[in-house]
């Protein structure tokens, strides 16, 4: 499974022509040592979550296909791959339509020492995941974070809404290291639901 996965999402990236394929498949980047595939998740109980989500690569044929590799995919409860992940994966491309271009980051949060696996080549089952929003212009950064265990449940997404600064905290990732140091830690320390309504 990823570490995490990152892409920039704009209006033309969801409003292509290009179809969703369902072809998952190894990704072929990825030269030693196993790799997830199809077998491990049969009669696993878990789907194949995307990170990068199908419906924010319709703008190429190459982008979807590759969205369909494993290493964007994670063991995920259904319940929560088509209930409130998917929720806030809807609400982003809402966003990027409404702001033009927002900047995501994803993956899988693991605590335990011996993590749950399923299949043959014993693929992690992640205890929760994350995501990461910020939105850019020369007025102003904003982001916030989600955190969402990994169980059934059927909430508001701002239920899981926290500040990047923790889930950098919980993840051990920095976020938008790129942006000018006062801006990072303004964006990162705080979040305003007004500021995404």
């Amino acid at each position: 499974i990823p570490n995490w996965v990152a892409w920039q999402l704009t209006p033309e990236r969801i409003t292509g022509k290009v179809v969703r394929s369902d072809n998952f498949q190894p990704d072929p980047d990825i030269k030693n040592g196993p790799t997830a595939n199809d077998s491990d998740y049969r009669r696993s109980g878990y789907s194949r979550g995307h990170m990068c989500p199908a419906a924010d690569n319709k703008h190429s044929q190459k982008a979807m296909e590759e969205s369909f590799y494993f290493s964007n995919i994670c063991p995920q409860l259904q319940s929560l791959n088509g209930g409130d992940w998917n929720d806030l994966e809807e609400k982003c491309r809402k966003w990027a339509k409404r702001y033009q271009c927002i900047y995501i980051v994803c993956g899988p949060i693991i605590n335990s020492k011996k993590p749950k696996t399923i299949g043959a080549n014993k693929i992690t089952v992640p205890e929760a995941f994350f995501k990461v929003i910020m939105r850019h212009s020369n007025k102003e950064t904003k982001a916030v974070g989600f955190i969402f265990p990994h169980k059934k449940q059927n909430r508001d997404i701002w239920d899981y809404a926290v500040t990047v600064d923790e889930v950098e905290e919980i993840t051990g990732i920095n976020f938008f290291s790129k942006l000018p140091k006062n801006e990072e830690r303004k964006a990162e320390s705080t979040y305003n639901l007004q500021d995404w309504n």
